[in-house]
């Protein structure tokens, strides 16, 4: 009996730590998009702005 309860914890924690990892990458990802977003909008901004503020 110890031994599957045993088993079952190794399997808990191999779980929760694919899915830490899984999370941790899916934030990276989300992170990247967005500081990537934000650089383009920005880089928008300067390229656009002046233009507009001239009319």
């Amino acid at each position: 009996m110890g031994a599957i309860v045993f088993t079952m914890l190794i399997a808990l924690f191999a779980v929760g730590l694919v899915l830490g990892l899984v999370v941790l990458a899916a934030l990276a990802i989300a992170g990247a998009k967005a500081a990537t977003l934000a650089q383009d909008g920005g880089t928008w901004v300067l390229e656009h702005w002046p233009r507009r503020a001239k009319h």
